[in-house]
C-alpha cells in the first residue's frame, strides 16, 4: 500500500513540468541531501530549473569590539561567502546536465527563501531539515518551520 504522502509528492512532482525547484542550500550536509532529493525527483521529467538560494544573515557588530567596516565591504564579504559555498551545487547542476541558477541575499533566511521562492516563480521549495544555524536561530524556531508556515507552495523538507 502506498501511503498517502508518497501519493501527493508524485502528483506534486509530476506537476512541476517546466517550472522552478527553489532548493535552499547553506553548505550542509542535509542541504546537499536536499539538493540530492530535487535532483533525484526531476530525473526523468522535462527539465525543470533548479534554483539555489544561499541566505546569509546580516551579522551583529558592537563597535567597541571592532573597528567600524563600511557597510559594502560587509555586504561584498558576505556575497562571496555565499558564493563560496554555492560553488559546490552549481557544479552538481552541471555534472546533472540541469538548467539552473543560484542567488545570494543578506537578511532573515526564512523571509528570503519564501521571498525568492514567489520571485522567481517557483512551484517548490526543497530544504535539508537542519542547516548551519546557530543557537539563535534554535531560540526563534527552525528555519524548516518558519518556511512551512509563510509559504504559500510546497515545502519539502529532506532529512
Amino acid at each position: 500500500m502506498i501511503d498517502p504522502l508518497t501519493i501527493n509528492l508524485q502528483w506534486r512532482i509530476q506537476g512541476l513540468h517546466m517550472k522552478k525547484i527553489l532548493v535552499a542550500y547553506d553548505g550542509s550536509e542535509s542541504s546537499d541531501h536536499a539538493l540530492q532529493f530535487a535532483l533525484e525527483q526531476i530525473q526523468e521529467k522535462p527539465m525543470p530549473e533548479i534554483c539555489l538560494i544561499n541566505i546569509q544573515v546580516w551579522p551583529v557588530l558592537y563597535n567597541e569590539y571592532m573597528a567600524p567596516l563600511p557597510v559594502d565591504e560587509i555586504h561584498q564579504s558576505l556575497r562571496l561567502a555565499g558564493a563560496k559555498i554555492l560553488q559546490p551545487a552549481l557544479e552538481r547542476l552541471r555534472l546533472a546536465k540541469r538548467p539552473g541558477h543560484s542567488a545570494v541575499q543578506l537578511g532573515d533566511v526564512p523571509h528570503g527563501i519564501v521571498e525568492y521562492a514567489h520571485h522567481q516563480g517557483c512551484a517548490q521549495i526543497v530544504m535539508g531539515s537542519r542547516g548551519m544555524g546557530s543557537l539563535k536561530g534554535l531560540l526563534a524556531g527552525s528555519v524548516v518551520t518558519r518556511v512551512i508556515h509563510l509559504a504559500n507552495i510546497p515545502v519539502t523538507v529532506v532529512k
